[in-house]
C-alpha cells in the first residue's frame, strides 16, 4: 500500500512539474513574439545580399 501512494504522489508532483515547465516556456515564447520586429514591409533584399557574398 505504500508502494502505490508513493508512486501516486510522485506523479502529481511530475505532472505539475511539466505544467510549470510548460508554463514558463509559453510565457517565454510569448515575449520573444512580442519583441520580435516586424519584416513584412521591408526590403530583404538587401539583407540576404549581406550573408551571401560569393
Amino acid at each position: 500500500m505504500q508502494i502505490r501512494v508513493r508512486v501516486k504522489f510522485s506523479l502529481i508532483a511530475l505532472e505539475t512539474s511539466a505544467l510549470l515547465v510548460g508554463s514558463v516556456c509559453m510565457a517565454a515564447a510569448l515575449l520573444a513574439l512580442t519583441k520580435l520586429e516586424e519584416t513584412f514591409h521591408k526590403d530583404l533584399e538587401s539583407i540576404s545580399r549581406s550573408f551571401c557574398k560569393p
